[in-house]
C-alpha cells in the first residue's frame, strides 16, 4: 500500500505489491508461450490449460487497484481493474462524514475500512490488518479533511 498525492486536488492509495504481481504474471506465461509455439496437435485439454493459464497471467501482469480522491470533481474512487474495469465504486466527497475503522464480523484479526455516509449509510473501502486499515485511514481522512474513527 502505497499514498501518491498526484496533485493538490488529487491522491491515490495504491494497493497491491506491483513486483509481485508481475512476476507471479511472468511465470505461467512462459509455457503458454511455449505451448503456442509447439502447438497443440489437437489436444482439448492442453488448449483448455493454456487458456486459463494465459488469462491469469495477463490478469496478474495488468492488475490496478487503487482509492482515488479527485477534490476537484469531488469524488472519492475505489477502482479494481485489470484487463477490463472488475469493480469501480464512486462516493461524493460531500456525502462523505468520516472514514471509520472497525472489526470485520467473525473474523478476531481483520479489519475494514468504511466510508460513513451523512445518511448513516456505510460502504466498505478495504479489508486487512488494523494497522492497515489504520494507515490507509489516515492518508485518506488527512487528504480528503474527513475525520477518521476507530470503531
Amino acid at each position: 500500500m502505497k499514498w501518491v498525492k498526484e496533485s493538490d486536488a488529487r491522491g491515490s492509495l495504491v494497493l497491491g505489491n506491483r513486483v509481485a504481481l508481475v512476476i507471479l504474471g511472468i511465470i505461467p506465461l512462459i509455457p503458454t508461450l511455449i505451448f503456442s509455439g509447439i502447438g497443440f496437435n489437437g489436444n482439448g485439454r492442453h488448449m483448455l490449460l493454456w487458456a486459463l493459464t494465459a488469462s491469469f497471467s495477463w490478469h496478474c501482469l495488468f492488475a490496478n487497484h487503487r482509492v482515488t480522491i479527485d477534490k476537484g470533481r469531488g469524488l472519492l474512487r475505489r477502482r479494481i481493474s485489470s484487463l477490463y474495469t472488475l469493480l469501480q465504486v464512486q462516493v461524493k466527497l460531500e456525502d462523505i462524514q468520516a472514514f471509520v475503522v472497525t472489526r470485520r464480523g467473525g473474523d478476531r484479526n481483520k479489519y475494514q475500512l468504511l466510508v460513513l455516509g451523512k445518511q448513516g449509510q456505510r460502504e466498505r473501502l478495504l479489508v486487512g490488518f488494523n494497522s492497515q486499515m489504520m494507515e490507509a485511514g489516515k492518508h485518506l481522512a488527512e487528504f480528503s479533511g474527513k475525520p477518521l474513527v476507530e470503531d
